[in-house]
């Protein structure tokens, strides 16, 4: 898993990196294939994954999906966002922003973030209703397959709210196959595999000549997400075997703190190399790529590394304080009405006097941590 997603997550920089270097005057059209090849699937798939790894919370408390995983998102969200302000302070010439600049543009974006921090607030909304929804995953995959087709009207969010409709819905799809996906895996055969990557090269082609017309976007959106989530998963599967995956397995652990920091990086080193008078985009335009995605991934994760080495919490996670709130209250005493086994113990609502043994029970949920 670590490694696909580490594939995915490398397919995102180099297209957005490719992205700003084309802006810049560079045509970097040996990488236009692999890209156009990529871009059919990359950011459905990392939902889809994203989607399995989060099935295991589908049936857990509340608390730990708040603790582990909501609050964790949100946190990175509203912390990236103020990172996104004083970027674009700087692209734009502008003075440094105040903070009831920087409060009113994190509230304006929390609504749907006109950037790439979408991801991240989609993500958070997902994994809110994939929760609801948990308990019945035929309405998981209900709510994917209306959300996926786009037929269902949505109110206008801004610019990203066409890709947050359709594509984070996967996140509900990978959710509702997750389970049976971590108990069985995904291992593929070399007829399976290679069937796939060259299903995906021609799909590639036809949507490059617009063969595709015809179809219907949604279905054609999920023909590559599932063509090319088995080509990956096989490509990642090899690898693994090979023993060069190591790399992308550290990258596929660090996802998060790469996606949120490697545009913006990006773009300022772009901005200070125009300062000073740089044509290398515009002239060298394979280079610049490489130069940019070595550093959209190689700073994130230093970073990352460097702030777990320090024990420093809230760039990348959810600070200890929020963890620690959350923990406290779960952990108040309920208050409500005693039970009549509670009433005959005598109000007593410790574990052993509850359930009639001498001791506590250790249960699932508590071994777990919960």
């Amino acid at each position: 898993m670590d490694t696909v997603r580490g594939l995915l997550v490398l397919a995102v920089v180099l297209g957005h990196v490719v992205m700003v270097v084309r802006i810049r005057g560079g045509v970097p059209e040996a990488l236009d294939p692999v890209l156009l090849t990529l871009r059919m699937f990359r950011i459905q798939a990392l939902f889809l994954l994203s989607g399995v790894l989060f099935a295991s919370y589908l049936a857990r408390p509340w608390r730990l999906v708040v603790r582990n995983r909501l609050l964790l998102l949100v946190q990175v969200l509203v912390v990236w966002l103020l990172v996104d302000r004083l970027v674009r302070a700087r692209l734009l010439w502008d003075p440094p922003p105040g903070p009831v600049d920087m409060l009113q543009h994190v509230g304006e974006q929390l609504v749907l973030p006109d950037g790439e921090l979408w991801f991240i607030w989609t993500m958070a909304v997902m994994a809110l209703l994939a929760r609801l929804l948990g308990r019945y995953r035929v309405a998981l995959l209900a709510v994917f397959a209306v959300l996926a087709s786009g037929v269902l009207p949505v109110p206008d969010l801004g610019p990203q709210t066409r890709a947050a409709m359709t594509a984070g819905p996967y996140f509900l799809l990978g959710a509702a196959l997750g389970g049976p996906v971590l108990r069985r895996g995904t291992t593929f055969g070399p007829a399976t595999g290679a069937t796939a990557v060259v299903g995906l090269l021609l799909l590639a082609q036809a949507e490059r000549h617009e063969l595709l017309a015809p179809v219907p976007p949604a279905l054609r959106v999920a023909v590559a997400v599932a063509v090319g989530g088995v080509a990956t998963t096989w490509f990642a599967r090899g690898l693994v075997r090979a023993r060069v995956a190591a790399p992308l397995r550290g990258l596929g652990r660090r996802t998060l703190p790469v996606y949120v920091m490697h545009l913006p990086l990006v773009l300022v080193c772009l901005r200070w190399a125009d300062e000073q008078g740089s044509t290398v985009a515009a002239d060298r335009p394979h280079f610049a790529v490489a130069l940019l995605a070595g550093l959209g991934i190689g700073v994130p994760v230093l970073l990352h590394a460097l702030l777990e080495r320090l024990d420093v919490h809230g760039v990348f996670d959810a600070p200890r304080w929020a963890t620690t709130a959350v923990d406290r209250w779960s952990a108040r005493p309920t208050r409500g009405r005693l039970s009549a086994r509670e009433s005959q113990a005598g109000g007593d609502l410790t574990p052993a006097a509850a359930t009639g043994e001498d001791r506590p029970r250790v249960t699932m949920a508590h071994r777990g941590g919960a």
